[in-house]
């Protein structure tokens, strides 16, 4: 098997990177792999670069080192192909797809992923694209947006620039409603704040937006929260960080929470919405979970229950 280690070419700064790959080096050596180093040169070419490669169909792995967006990328090129695998190094500011697996400390070995076992893990189809984690439409989506801005700034890191995010979307504090779609037939048009399709737990940097939400069970997970005033938004900011959130008397009776395969989702106008970080626009979604679409590689020194 070829092990190939794929830097995203703008996460960490310059330094780190090139520490990385003198890691890398020393211990493919050592091991006596065979592997190769590819930087990035964009968004979206992790994807092309490792779906050229998967598709020739001889066993490899690869390794994103980078946050959720590599993830994304590299989910999608080896999806449906069973010589292909992923893993993840990594050296994003979220860092949030790890989490479900213990977080990114599980992950910093390199030595226990080259010996780590792959397990087959759901992805959700989302018109022609794949998400790993979590997509968002709403309130969510404009926290991301203006997350990335705040990035811009390299003053504001990780979860810190999340809250600033959040805080900023706040004071907009925006409304949409769109019309949804279930498999079992039910359907409403609703106006919301927060919209949420949840493959695994976690976005933001940490915030548990769907604790229930499994990599395997086949499902995703469904959050709608109904538009509400900055104050009581921001009294359920702690308990949704925590995972805490469907414990209030407030959500119990007003958000709308579910597991399903599929939904579809429409309007008159264009839906701006986010998959995994990276902000798209569409006339009409159509979320499908595709179970045991990927291999993923988890380190050899952790125990997943699926």
């Amino acid at each position: 098997m070829k092990h190939i280690f794929v830097i995203n070419a703008v996460s960490r700064s310059k330094a780190k990177r090139k520490k990385l790959f003198n890691t890398i080096v020393d211990i493919c050596k050592n091991e006596n792999i065979t592997y190769d180093i590819y930087f990035t040169k964009g968004v979206g070419d992790a994807y092309n670069y490792a779906r050229e490669i998967a598709l020739q169909g001889a066993p490899v792995r690869f390794y994103g080192c980078g946050g959720d967006g590599t993830v994304n990328e590299l989910a999608s090129a080896c999806a449906h192909i069973p010589t292909a695998q992923f893993t993840v190094i990594p050296m994003g500011s979220g860092n949030d797809f790890a989490r479900s697996f213990g977080g990114s400390k599980n992950f910093n070995d390199i030595v226990s992923l080259i010996y780590g076992n792959p397990i087959e893990i759901d992805l959700i189809k989302i018109n022609d694209r794949y998400c790993a984690n979590i997509t968002n439409i709403g309130f969510d989506r404009r926290v991301v947006a203006a997350t990335n801005k705040v990035k811009k700034t390299k003053i504001i890191k990780g979860s810190a620039a999340y809250i600033c995010g959040v805080i900023v979307t706040l004071l907009q504090h925006k409304k949409e409603m769109l019309h949804f779609k279930f498999d079992d037939g039910s359907e409403f048009t609703k106006r919301f704040l927060v919209s949420i399709f949840a493959n695994a737990s976690y976005y933001g940097g940490g915030f548990c937006a769907c604790p229930e939400a499994s990599l395997f069970d086949g499902e995703f997970d469904v959050l709608i929260m109904p538009p509400i005033g900055r104050l009581r938004f921001i009294s359920l900011v702690g308990k949704f960080r925590q995972g805490r959130l469907m414990e209030s008397e407030f959500a119990q009776k007003h958000v709308f929470y579910k597991k399903c395969t599929k939904v579809n989702i429409t309007r008159a106008t264009p839906i701006k919405y986010c998959i995994d970080g990276e902000l798209l626009k569409a006339n009409e979604i159509n979320l499908e979970i595709d179970p045991k679409a990927v291999n993923f590689v988890v380190p050899a020194d952790v125990t997943i229950n699926e």
